[in-house]
């Protein structure tokens, strides 16, 4: 029965990051820590290559 369904699973690993690009930074609370990372904008925007 589970033969058919064998095309929808990839054999590889494969993951999906939540970044948040926002003005001023997320606010703490019980919800922010959906996101995996953050990027303000001044941190997009900045020419300092240390933030990479």
């Amino acid at each position: 029965m589970w033969d058919e369904y064998d095309h929808l699973y990839s054999k590889t690993r494969k993951a999906l990051h939540l970044t948040m690009v926002t003005t001023y930074g997320l606010k703490r609370n019980i919800y922010s820590d959906i996101a995996q990372s953050q990027v303000t904008l001044e941190q997009l925007f900045t020419s300092d290559d240390t933030l990479l």
